[in-house]
This record gives structure tokens, sequence and C-alpha cells, in this order.
């Protein structure tokens, strides 16, 4: 079963799912079109639009408690969202266009990063200082993940390769080399794995950073998402299509076309792996449930 949401006026460039609540799953998705668009996971029923920005979003993000949404625009702020409330409740005006925000998995922190090349933390109980930074990073900084509950952190830029950081100590404790620049980057909600995405390569990596499998699709795909219980990558790109693939052998199971009139920019999995979003380039974003016969393919 497919679910075709209703669309942004411009491309979608990036979607977040929120923690399991009494309420359902959230999703959230981000566009170009200044917007940020909160909806059911499930059934893809509209809650909110999120509206206020004066330029792209490019980032999204729900925090653990599914209370606060975050969004970061070519406005050059990121904004804090009450959900419940449906209001701006914060804006770090950052001098500079904002391209990734993240929230801590617990606590109040939240990261972001943009076009003067640096990253910036926040205490949401402190948002008039930043209580850590690194800036000339030489490379606009796309995205960043949390990889622990509140102070390891990984990023990726224009450049090839990702970092890791740690808010502690050093500030880049690792640099990590891939075939050629990373386009998305996941971790696991079990946070034991680590999925990339570049060019026509996604690889899955252990948390020592050592790679345990490399997957190669047959056109250029801009992300990539890995669900762990029944070995299941997706991965969406130029050709408008959601491949599934089987990572143990190797195999493509399915793919999904059909629903979207533009590259895929975006695909992540349910927090419960029983479906997943993928956003487009077109506006559209598309929630596939998946069936039980595929989900016994590598069992």
């Amino acid at each position: 079963m497919t679910v075709v949401c209703e669309r942004h006026n411009r491309s979608v460039a990036d979607l977040c799912y929120g923690p399991v609540t009494p309420d359902g799953v959230l999703l959230l998705t981000a566009s170009e079109d200044h917007t940020a668009i909160l909806r059911n996971g499930e059934t893809g029923g509209f809650i909110h639009k999120f509206e206020g920005h004066e330029g792209q979003v490019w980032s999204c993000d729900i925090n653990s408690m599914g209370r606060l949404a975050a969004t970061a625009s070519e406005d050059c702020t990121v904004r804090i969202w009450d959900i419940n409330a449906r209001q701006c409740v914060h804006k770090f005006s950052e001098g500079n266009i904002m391209q990734s925000c993240a929230f801590s998995l617990v606590g109040n922190y939240i990261v972001m990063g943009g076009f003067r090349d640096n990253l910036k933390l926040y205490d949401l109980h402190q948002v008039d200082t930043p209580i850590w930074q690194i800036a000339n990073l030489d490379a606009c900084v796309r995205s960043v993940a949390w990889m622990d509950d509140h102070r390891l952190m990984v990023s990726f830029s224009d450049k090839v390769g990702f970092r890791v950081w740690d808010i502690r100590g050093p500030p880049c404790i690792k640099e990590i080399r891939t075939h050629s620049s990373v386009t998305s980057i996941e971790l696991h909600q079990s946070k034991n794995y680590i999925t990339t995405m570049s060019a026509n390569t996604a690889t899955i990596w252990n948390l020592t950073f050592n790679p345990l499998v490399e997957l190669c699709v047959p056109r250029i795909s801009e992300s990539a998402s890995f669900r762990p219980q029944n070995d299941i990558l997706i991965v969406g790109g130029d050709d408008r299509v959601v491949r599934i693939l089987g990572v143990k052998d190797r195999t493509e199971i399915s793919v999904g076309g059909g629903f979207h009139m533009g590259p895929i920019q975006c695909v992540r999995f349910s927090p419960n792996g029983q479906s997943f979003a993928a956003g487009s380039r077109d506006g559209r974003t598309i929630i596939r449930k998946i069936d039980i016969q595929m989900e016994d393919v590598n069992d």
C-alpha cells in the first residue's frame, strides 16, 4: 500500500520521523517552498504546516519526546517549534545559510551547521550562547547526526567522507574517507549502525567505522536507510524510484516507481520498520507499507 501525501509547492529537501507516541508516529518534511509539514507517519494525514521561514528549508528534526521540531533554512535561521502549540518558540539567527540541525537523543541539546563552515551546539535551556562550536571546517556542513545520547556526532560536507566529533575533548576525533561525497547519513535507532549514501554506493558501518557492507546501485542516489531487523536497505535516487535491497545476498528485492515525477532526495524507514517515506524534487512525499512477503525474504 502506498500513500501519496499532500504536496509541497517545491522540492522536499529532508524528512524525519518522530518517536512512537500515544497519538501515533509523526513525520516531518522540509521543503524549498519555505515550509515544513507535519503529518501522521502512518496514514500521511496532514497535521500542520510550519510557516515563517523566508528561505528554503533544508533540514528538519523532531526531538526524542515528540514535543519539539527544528528546521534549518536558507534565511540564516534555525527555528524551534512547539508541536502541540503549533508555533515557533525560538529562532536562532546565525548570519549565514543553515543547512543542518539535529536534536540530541537525550537532554536538551541541538546542533546546527551551515555555509560558514561551522558547527554550533546549544543547550535549549541556554539559547543565547553556544556551549560548543567549531569554525573554519573548509566546507559547508550539509548534515549532522548524533551517534550517542549527547556527546558524539557525525557530519558530512561538500568534501569526500565524513567526520566524527566529540564535544568533550579534541573536536574531530576521526575523519572517514568514502568513494565520493556523502549525500545522506543515518544513525539507526538501535544505535548500532550508521548508513551513508555517496554517488551509487550505500555503505553500512559499525560504530568503530569499519564498513560492514557496501552495496552499489545502478543509478546515482541521494539517500539510503537501513532496517537491520530484516537486513533490508532502501535507496532513492535520480531515476525516481525507491529500490529495496537485501543486504545479506545483495539482491534487488523490489523497485517502486510511478509516484514521483522528480528525483528522490530523502528516504527513511519508520520507527517500527513496517513502512518508509520518500520525498522528491516534485514536492511529493509518499509513504509505503512493506508487505509481509517482502519482510520475510531475508529472515
